[in-house]
Parts: structure tokens; C-alpha cells; sequence
């Protein structure tokens, strides 16, 4: 309720993308939670709306690097929103509204799932908190996605209901923050795309139980259903050239747990990177799964 009240935190609704005239966005400038630090949230309604209610909705992490090149971190986007537009257009994929999830300086502590932090020794956890910055809180980022932001989103826009309605994608850090919410909350989201997943969990702390423990949680919580669709990529260059082992051990573990074709896909892509303008390069493919069960 206390957010329902509290909608002066909308900043503007503008209008959309030259490529999408008809597009529009609104910004939550300062969304506020009583579990994480506030954040923007940026809300992107795709041509049309509402003419097509009721829409899905595809949650992404790392709002500021996703549409547009003067917030993103390095310079350049993923152009979702066009992307995913397009999609639309061409009917590839089904009507959607898109919801970019700004980050905040406490990223690494709200994206690196809780079960990594199980039986690791005094000294790692140390590393640990010293690294990220104090003790990781994944389990608070999530509680505030589904019982913050999802329910004021589903009240303000003509939205499906059920798991089949909402997606949730991320990279790096984002693509485990994206696997732990599909696990932990298989009743709300129905896929994840998971693009060069960070496995290592933390690349500074050499403890392989941070990835073991992840590792060693997932057989018992994957939401398998034969209904939820889990996405993985990786490539070879930069930061992703380190990815090949865990994720062929995940991809193992799927195929034990009764995953095929049309649940799983794990792609490699020769000659990948590990940012933003690369990962812009594979989204449609991704959003194809995620969002239609499209496997390329």
C-alpha cells in the first residue's frame, strides 16, 4: 500500500525511440523498498499499448545499460527495447512490456545468490564481505522485485497473470541473479536468459566453494514442470573465456534433471564478449526463447 501511495516517485513518460515512435517510456525516478536502497526503474510500453492486454513482462537487471547509450556504463547498450519492439512487429515474439531494473553501488551483494555463501570457511567469507562490501543480500533484491515492484506493476499495466506472463534476464552477475529467481520463485517467473552467466561468483576470492555450493543447490530447487524455460550463453573472449567449465557442468546437471530442447538451450558463440555491444548482437536470439520457446 505504501508504495500504491507513493506514485510521485514517477519522474516522466516519454516518448519512445525513432525506430518506435509510437513507444513509450516511463521512469520510476526513485522507487523506493523497505528491503534494498531505492532505485530507478524504467518502464518501457511498446507501440500499441494497451491494444494488445493483456502483456507480458520481461524484468531485466542492470536498467541503465539496457536502451540507452548516455546511461550505460560503458558507453553502449543492448537496445532492448528496439529489439524486443521489432520482435513484436514481426509477431516473433508476444506483446511485452519491458522493465529495466537500475542497479545501485550494492550490485554485487543483491545479484550473487545466497546459497554460494553456504559452509564457506571464516577466512573466504571475509574475502567475501570485504569484496562486495559488506554481507550479500540476494534473497532482500528478490523479495523487493516480486513483492515490491511486480505487484505496482501488474496494478498500473494491463498484464498477464501466472508464470507464463513474466521473464526475468540478466548478464554476468545478472544471468545468476536471473537463475536464483526462476529457482527460488518458479510461481512468478515462468523463464530466465541467463547470457555469460559470472559462475566464478567473485573473481578476486579463489574459493570453488562459492560456485560448489550454487552448484550443489540447484538439482533440488529447478522448476521442472516441463512449463519454465532457462536460457545460457556464453562466449570465448575476455571475461567469458573463463565460463567453459562451469558451464558445461551446468549444463550436465540440466540434462540429468530432464531438461531438453525445448526447456534448455546453451549456446556458445565463437568470438563473443563479454559487454553490452556483444551482448546486444545475441538478444534476439534470447529474447526468441525466453519469450516464445524459439530455439535458433
Amino acid at each position: 500500500m505504501r508504495l500504491l501511495s507513493s506514485l510521485f516517485f514517477i519522474l516522466s513518460a516519454v516518448a519512445g525511440s525513432s525506430q518506435n515512435p509510437s513507444a513509450k517510456k516511463e521512469v520510476f525516478d526513485f522507487f523506493p523498498s523497505d528491503h534494498v536502497a531505492p532505485r530507478r526503474v524504467d518502464v518501457y510500453l511498446p507501440p500499441g499499448y494497451p491494444s494488445q492486454a493483456p502483456y507480458n513482462v520481461l524484468y531485466m537487471h542492470d536498467g541503465q545499460n539496457i536502451s540507452d547509450d548516455s546511461t550505460s556504463t560503458h558507453g553502449v547498450s543492448w537496445k532492448a527495447d528496439s529489439t524486443l519492439f521489432e520482435l513484436m512487429r514481426l509477431k516473433e515474439v508476444p506483446p511485452t512490456i519491458l522493465v529495466g531494473v537500475w542497479n545501485t553501488k550494492s550490485r554485487y551483494r543483491e545479484y550473487a545468490p545466497m546459497p554460494c555463501f553456504t559452509s564457506l570457511s571464516d577466512s573466504s567469507f571475509v574475502q567475501v564481505t570485504r569484496e562486495y562490501g559488506g554481507i550479500p543480500y540476494s534473497d532482500r533484491y528478490l523479495t523487493f522485485l516480486v513483492d515490491e515492484l511486480k505487484p505496482l506493476i501488474d496494478s498500473r499495466y494491463k498484464t498477464g497473470k501466472g508464470p507464463n506472463s513474466n521473464s526475468i534476464i540478466g548478464s554476468s552477475m545478472g544471468g545468476l541473479i536471473s537463475l536464483y529467481a526462476i529457482c527460488r520463485y518458479p510461481n512468478i517467473f515462468g523463464a530466465a536468459g541467463c547470457i555469460s552467466t559470472h559462475w566464478p561468483i567473485l573473481t578476486k576470492v579463489k574459493d570453488p566453494n562459492l560456485f560448489l555450493n550454487f552448484y550443489s543447490w540447484l538439482p533440488k530447487h529447478l522448476p521442472n514442470d516441463r512449463q519454465h524455460r532457462i536460457y545460457f550463453d556464453h562466449g570465448n573472449v575476455n571475461l567469458d573465456s573463463i565460463y567453459a567449465p562451469y558451464q558445461t557442468k551446468v549444463d550436465e546437471l540440466f540434462r540429468n534433471n530432464g531438461f531438453d530442447e525445448d526447456l534448455w538451450s546453451s549456446m556458445y558463440i565463437e568470438g563473443a564478449v563479454h559487454n553490452e555491444a556483444s551482448w546486444s548482437k545475441r538478444f534476439p536470439s534470447v529474447l526468441k526463447f525466453v519469450l516464445a520457446g524459439k530455439k535458433e
